[in-house]
């Protein structure tokens, strides 16, 4: 996840982003180890949104 939103940030035409999450681990993890709030255009992060789960049993979560 971290390399998609790395180069998403950095493109000079992209002007906002929101990230959405299944768990909130994650993103703490990418704080720490990738110092993500360092990253060239993190200013562009505008939300984290965390969304559980929206099937049980190992089924797939698309979002549209």
């Amino acid at each position: 996840m971290g390399v998609a939103l790395y180069n998403i940030l950095a493109k000079p035409s992209v002007t906002k982003v929101t990230l959405v999450e299944i768990e909130p681990k994650v993103i703490e993890l990418l704080k720490q180890a990738a110092q993500f709030e360092q990253w060239i255009g993190i200013e562009k992060l505008c939300n984290t949104i965390y969304m559980p789960k929206l099937s049980a049993g190992g089924g797939k979560n698309f979002i549209f």
